[in-house]
């Protein structure tokens, strides 16, 4: 398995993701976590950019 640092245009498959793991724990509501990793992101805490 090769792992690669995020790239700029992968940003809403990575929102996808977290949203489908994380939606059955939240019955019906959206779940929290995309949008805590955006935040994360905008941050500066995830870099978004390979080296």
């Amino acid at each position: 398995m090769l792992i690669r640092r995020e790239l700029p245009g992968d940003k809403s498959a990575i929102r996808r993701v977290h949203a489908d793991a994380f939606a059955p724990h939240y019955q019906g509501e959206p779940p929290v976590e995309p949008q805590l990793v955006d935040d994360l992101r905008a941050s500066g805490a995830i870099s978004t950019l390979c080296p």
